[in-house]
């Protein structure tokens, strides 16, 4: 799920995994915690289950890695799209 804050100003990307006890989110569940937790005022929902991965570059090493784990593999799976987004230094 991605979503904007009220201003446009704040981007804020959300993703949920299932694994162990949790059964993941349902589309209102995430909706709700983007909005009442992360101040998501326009959101949209993006593909969900085991497709779904998140990577991030670490701004001091520049070392990139997932930071969630796919409900069927945790090193991620191949697809055949995806979202990319590049921010320059505040």
């Amino acid at each position: 799920m991605l979503g904007l804050s009220r201003d446009g100003r704040t981007l804020t990307l959300f993703t949920v995994d299932r694994s162990g006890s949790s059964e993941g989110m349902r589309v209102g569940e995430a909706a709700d915690v983007v909005m009442r937790d992360y101040g998501v005022w326009n959101a949209l929902n993006l593909d969900g289950g085991g497709s779904t991965s998140m990577a991030m570059e670490d701004p001091v090493t520049h070392e990139r890695a997932l930071i969630n784990r796919s409900s069927d593999n945790p090193a991620g799976r191949s697809v055949g799209s995806s979202l990319a987004v590049f921010a320059r230094p505040r």
